[in-house]
């Protein structure tokens, strides 16, 4: 992934009635029909924009950020019971989600 690319974490796949869509740093791949075709978004002209002005303004400007520790951690617990689910073969009872009802 270059500059010219989104950040991009891992495979995502959303399998849907008619086609899969899996995120990719230029897009979403569209696989559907005979062969897949890839609509692209537009290159970020600052990689991470939206990241880099949250901290700012919560730095320099004593603003809330929109993504909380709560939401770290809620954030970590879902990657942590991805992994250990996929080891085990067992669902992971989750215990950080904010403002899920259990």
């Amino acid at each position: 992934m270059g500059p010219s690319a989104h950040a991009h974490f891992g495979v995502v796949i959303i399998s849907c009635d008619e086609a899969d869509l899996r995120i990719t740093p230029h897009g979403v791949m569209i696989y559907a029909g005979d062969r897949p075709r890839l609509d692209r978004i537009p290159s970020p002209e600052v990689p991470r924009r939206d990241v880099i002005t949250e901290l700012v303004e919560a730095v320099w400007h004593d603003r809330l950020p929109l993504h909380s520790g709560e939401w770290g951690l809620a954030s970590l617990e879902v990657c942590l019971a991805i992994l250990e689910s996929g080891r085990s073969c067992r669902e992971i009872e989750l215990a950080f989600q904010v403002g899920v009802p259990s």
